[in-house]
């Protein structure tokens, strides 16, 4: 303190206020990315079955609350998109397949986790970006 009673401050106290604000700010950009790639993974999956449930037969996406994410399929045949679903992505959890025969369809259990699912995503996104046209 000053003699006017006045706090004192030094530039070591200004320098640990802008790299602890620093810090801060680079844990929620990594944070922001971290949920980015998490919805583009979601999505991408969400939207292949969106397309297997309207047009070819039944299927579901469930995530709990350990974040293992469980989809099941069922369809009368074994359409190009199921074939590409079980090829394009990794099923560690849990992998069953079957037939009801109630229904006449083959099903699918898949389970994987979120971190599983991103990479899986991430690889299928790379061959696409380089595809893409560049512009100047």
């Amino acid at each position: 303190m000053n003699s006017d009673n006045t706090p004192t401050t030094s530039s070591t106290d200004t320098e640990l206020y802008f790299d602890e604000a620093e810090a801060l700010a680079q844990q929620y950009r990594e944070e922001r990315n971290a949920i980015k790639r998490k919805e583009a993974a979601l999505t991408t999956l969400s939207n292949r079955l969106e397309t297997i449930d309207c047009d070819i037969g039944g299927a579901t996406l469930d995530i709990d609350a350990d974040g293992i994410i469980t989809v099941s399929i069922s369809t009368p045949q074994f359409p190009e998109e199921v074939k590409s679903m079980l090829h394009d992505f990794q099923w560690p959890r849990k992998f069953a397949t079957g037939y009801d025969t109630m229904s006449r369809c083959l099903t699918w259990s898949l389970k994987t986790d979120i971190e599983t699912l991103i990479e899986d995503h991430e690889r299928i996104q790379q061959p696409q970006a380089r595809a893409a046209p560049q512009t100047a």
